[in-house]
């Protein structure tokens, strides 16, 4: 027997794997071209956007009042006394709006004596655009129209328009004080408060007046609204011959004959009479 046939049958020919393919692969040791790393995208955070956005400009978020900062900037802008006490969240209870505005503005141009003139560098006040300072005029044209009238109760109103009711609550809620009042009532209350130092023995009521006035602030005019008065009343009849109507004489239908002796009437007196 020869050495082939006393080997193992088990025992397998290496060869026969030699090109079936195993470790192969397109990748050459001698290719010149560099392996790119594969670029990794991170995701930017608005919030840093919004910061080199603010450095790239040099804009700063403006704090709203109370804040000395928020107050500096209403005096900057040309507020009026009115508005600065009335935004300004610095009214105490034995204040009105225009000392609680004097005060603000008193110390910020203590802090800052450049704002000392703004007011006439910037005459027109942002938010108001100076109705207050109109506020005793308006209360002379309605205590000038309510005078022909008797009444005890009366109402104010004011008519603005929408654009400019629409830019002040826009630039009051950006830099104002939370909870303070908008210009329209505001404004009303100012007036109102001029106005009853004038009228004895009327009230100023928000429901059932007798009168109510509307105020336009673009023509600076009053409107009347009178509300009607109703009178009640009851009688007794305690005689037949008087009529509850004027009564025509049947006769002439009311032009006049002998019968009714040219007058007309059937009864010459009556409940209507």
């Amino acid at each position: 027997m020869s050495d082939k046939e006393q080997e193992d049958p088990d025992e397998e020919d290496w060869m026969k794997y030699a090109n079936a393919g195993f470790g192969q692969t397109d990748y050459s040791l001698w290719d010149d071209g560099e392996a790119t790393a594969e670029s990794i995208v991170e995701p930017i955070d608005e919030g840093d956007m919004e910061d080199d956005a603010q450095l790239s400009t040099h804009i700063e978020e403006i704090p709203r009042a109370p804040s000395p900062a928020g107050h500096k900037h209403l005096v900057r802008i040309g507020t009026c006394d009115h508005c600065l006490g009335r935004i300004g969240g610095k009214k105490m209870f034995d204040q009105t709006i225009q000392q609680a505005g004097e005060n603000i503005r008193t110390s910020i141009i203590r802090g800052d004596t450049h704002l000392e003139k703004i007011r006439e560098d910037n005459p027109l006040c942002p938010f108001c655009e100076n109705l207050y300072q109109e506020s005793e005029l308006l209360a002379d044209i309605i205590y000038d129209s309510l005078e022909p009238y008797e009444l005890k109760r009366v109402q104010l109103g004011a008519r603005f328009p929408k654009d400019q009711i629409e830019n002040e609550e826009e630039i009051r809620k950006r830099f104002g004080a939370g909870g303070s009042d908008a210009l329209k009532p505001g404004l009303v209350a100012e007036i109102a408060k001029n106005l009853s130092n004038r009228l004895e023995g009327v009230k100023i009521v928000n429901d059932k007046p007798q009168i109510v006035a509307l105020i336009d602030v673009l023509t600076l005019t009053v409107e009347l609204d009178i509300r009607s008065v109703y009178i009640y009343g009851r009688y007794q009849k305690l005689e037949r011959g008087i009529p509850q109507t004027r009564w025509p004489c049947r006769a002439c239908k009311g032009r006049g004959c002998k019968r009714c002796n040219e007058t007309g009437l059937q009864y010459l007196k009556s409940v209507q009479d």
